[in-house]
């Protein structure tokens, strides 16, 4: 795939770990076809518990997208469902569940995210050893939390559900 390309995933249970490659791309379930909500459940992505289940890094040209997905089972240093450094990012209709840290991040680590996106999430029993079981953020400006849903999430250290440290953040309709 290259910069600017829709990746589009059929329904299913993929046991993957994906990185981006440093492109701007979109990784989208059918979701984003068709809005049918029943496709996220049914479009999942598992880490195995292997590593981070998608790793965004630095220097993507534009705007990194994932959309509508069930993302589980990841297992990291850094955010167990995601791992995202730098870029713009828009994360929309996703469920986040039974991902795990060692450090911070349970389900999302978001590093350096200026215009970050995240809408229409469900946050669910996730489990960092640091801070953020849910979502842990960390040198972001003017990050959008809107419809986020964060829930049953564990931490060893401060902020269950959401924690962030020298960011600016927005939250709106949203239960944390």
């Amino acid at each position: 795939a290259e910069d600017g390309d829709t990746v589009l995933v059929q329904p299913g249970e993929y046991v993957e770990n994906i990185n981006f490659n440093e492109k701007a791309l979109t990784l989208a379930g059918l979701f984003l076809m068709d809005g049918d909500i029943e496709n996220i459940e049914q479009t999942v992505i598992d880490g195995d518990e292997q590593e981070v289940v998608i790793l965004i890094p630095e220097a993507a040209n534009g705007i990194c997208r994932v959309i509508g997905f069930t993302i589980q089972n990841g297992n990291s240093q850094r955010g167990g469902g995601l791992h995202i450094q730098d870029p713009n990012v828009s994360l929309d209709n996703l469920i986040l569940r039974d991902n795990v840290s060692d450090g911070s991040g349970g389900a999302i680590y978001l590093d350096r995210c200026d215009n970050a996106e995240l809408a229409n999430l469900r946050v669910q029993n996730n489990t960092a050893n640091g801070d953020g079981g849910g979502i842990y953020i960390v040198r972001s400006n003017d990050v959008v939390l809107n419809n986020v849903e964060i829930i049953g999430n564990l931490t060893g250290n401060r902020g269950g559900g959401l924690y962030a440290t020298g960011s600016s953040i927005n939250i709106f309709n949203s239960r944390l």
